[in-house]
């Protein structure tokens, strides 16, 4: 697993430099895992939770946001063009969310780094859409699940349409100007 997120990694930096309300509901076993140890006050209800996704369960949680636009972007603490990437993504689902679009985070991480990293990483951006670790020991299981001829690279957003059809994909850094006009137009 960590040759494959290396390789994933290496690809992203290859690729960057050559080109210059929870969705949980549908997702059968989702697992949450809070920032700090559950409790009773109120202002815990709010930390930020960083839910879990099997490959063979896409299908049904990509249906689950039929009638909105979906935007997946696969990213991880380590990546820096993902991080780079980040602060547009927050302000996008800012401007888009109560437009029809749904953000979804899909974190390459691994799980003992939800806490120490993921979660930090977040709340410092203070992100409002949904966060999700592939539960998934191969990569590539997630990836043919989303698009055939993916290598893998991240960041790689894609958008699929009201339909749940996929719309737009953007393997490497996302260009923001076309990202808009592809969520746009999706939005119609």
């Amino acid at each position: 697993m960590k040759q494959a997120l290396i390789s994933l990694l290496v690809g992203s930096v290859l690729f960057t430099s050559l080109n210059g309300g929870p969705l949980f509901n549908g997702v059968q076993n989702a697992k949450a895992v809070p920032a700090k140890a559950p409790a009773k006050s109120r202002v815990d209800q709010g930390a930020p939770r960083v839910g879990t996704l099997k490959p063979a369960e896409f299908g049904k949680f990509r249906d689950s946001a039929k009638g909105k636009v979906l935007v997946l972007n696969f990213w991880a603490t380590w990546c820096g063009p993902c991080v780079a990437e980040f602060p547009e993504l927050v302000a996008l689902d800012a401007k888009y969310r109560d437009k029809g679009m749904k953000l979804v985070g899909i974190t390459a991480d691994e799980a003992e780094d939800v806490q120490p990293k993921v979660i930090p990483f977040i709340k410092k951006h203070q992100v409002k859409f949904d966060i999700i670790r592939q539960d998934t020991d191969d990569p590539e299981e997630m990836m043919s699940q989303i698009i055939k001829d993916w290598n893998g690279v991240i960041p790689a957003t894609f958008v699929y349409d009201k339909n749940g059809n996929l719309a737009y994909s953007r393997l490497g850094i996302i260009d923001r100007d076309l990202l808009v006009a592809e969520i746009e137009k999706a939005l119609k």
